[in-house]
């Protein structure tokens, strides 16, 4: 009865589908804190595609900007109060895109808190 499936199309069972990478939980090889200043991400798209930032128990999104089907690099610019040990990073479409290379810009806090 429930027989063969045909992956494909823009929904699953009525609700839209994302595209998702999640680059799990990252410390950028240091166990200070830092700030996350700039993200850039080499990518096309065709849709919104938004950067998720979770950091110290809260999520915080940032929107790129523009969409295009060329591949270009979006800067992304998280907030400027952030500063945690881990971020959690992910990258989230509404449409499917290609992804070419995500460069993180932390910066390492020297002070204490």
């Amino acid at each position: 009865a429930a027989g063969i499936a045909r992956i494909g199309g823009t929904t699953d069972d009525g609700a839209a589908i994302t595209a998702t990478v999640d680059f799990g939980s990252l410390n950028f090889g240091s166990g200070n804190r830092k700030s996350l200043p700039y993200v850039y991400v080499g990518m096309s798209s065709t849709g919104k595609t938004v950067l998720k930032v979770e950091s110290d128990g809260s999520t915080y999104y940032y929107t790129a900007r523009d969409a295009t089907e060329q591949m270009k690099t979006h800067r992304f610019e998280p907030g400027r109060g952030l500063r945690s040990t881990f971020y959690g990073l992910s990258i989230i479409s509404d449409k499917a895109f290609d992804l070419h290379n995500i460069d993180f810009q932390p910066v390492e806090l020297k002070r204490s808190l």
